[in-house]
């Protein structure tokens, strides 16, 4: 079943027919408003919402979300390094020997930096094949990743926060975001639901049943979807003093 008609089937009787792209919407800002209070309880989950790019070029990557990890292969097949943060203003050090920022493919860098034409005109990392600027704030590896089959094993790795989840009519689950907190988007996009309906209702005898109804389907989805929070907040306080105490 996909996540879509899982939240169909939340919707109480007497709520007209809602789009199903304010639905898939509504699912997509649950997707990110359940992972910050996931996270804000659990940080150490962060993985768990992250995907890993790969990086075989100078032309870094597009970063959206918080820096999990940074890695570089070492020339070696599956031997990588862990990449350090450089600051902005000496990347352009990384490459001279003598000096104290230079990065070599055993102690690899990386650095970030906001791309726009008109900061800087003559550099063309960052362009696509045909040509136009992908703009944006972009994680470059240094020295620059390679890779050729059989021959160099010079690749990134950059695991970045997931926060541009998309979801359609045929997402029967959602990629970086764990499967067992997946159950809390039907219900958040279910709220949103009723919420629009309540919005809409006026306040007229005739709409006091249909009102009551959606009411009281509202109170049942907010009371499951707080309460799975409470109970985490519980869970890792309570590991906290079990550790705490040894």
């Amino acid at each position: 079943m996909t996540i879509l008609e899982k939240t169909k089937q939340l919707v109480p009787e007497g709520v007209d027919e809602v789009s199903d792209d304010f639905i898939l919407s509504s699912l997509e800002a649950g997707a990110i408003e359940i992972s910050n209070r996931v996270l804000a309880l659990k940080p150490a989950e962060l993985p768990l919402f992250s995907e890993t790019k790969t990086v075989e070029d100078e032309n870094g990557v597009l970063v959206s979300g918080e820096i999990v990890s940074v890695v570089r292969e070492n020339g070696t097949k599956g031997n990588y390094e862990p990449c350090s943060i450089v600051e902005p203003t000496f990347r352009f050090k990384v490459t001279d020997t003598e000096s104290l920022f230079y990065k070599s493919k055993f102690n690899p860098g990386f650095y970030i930096i906001q791309k726009d034409k008109e900061l800087d005109h003559t550099d063309t990392s960052g362009t696509s094949d045909d040509g136009s600027f992908e703009e944006g704030v972009r994680l470059y590896i240094v020295p620059s990743p390679s890779y050729e089959e059989s021959t160099t094993y010079e690749r990134g790795y950059v695991t970045i926060r997931k926060t541009d989840y998309v979801i359609d009519s045929d997402s029967e689950n959602l990629l970086y975001f764990p499967s067992k907190y997946e159950y809390l988007l039907p219900l958040y996009a279910a709220i949103k639901i009723i919420e629009h309906k309540l919005n809409q209702l006026t306040f007229e005898d005739e709409d006091q049943e249909l009102t009551e109804t959606i009411e009281k389907a509202m109170e049942s989805y907010l009371t499951q979807y707080t309460n799975a929070f409470a109970y985490m907040g519980s869970t890792t306080s309570a590991k906290k003093g079990d550790d705490d105490e040894s």
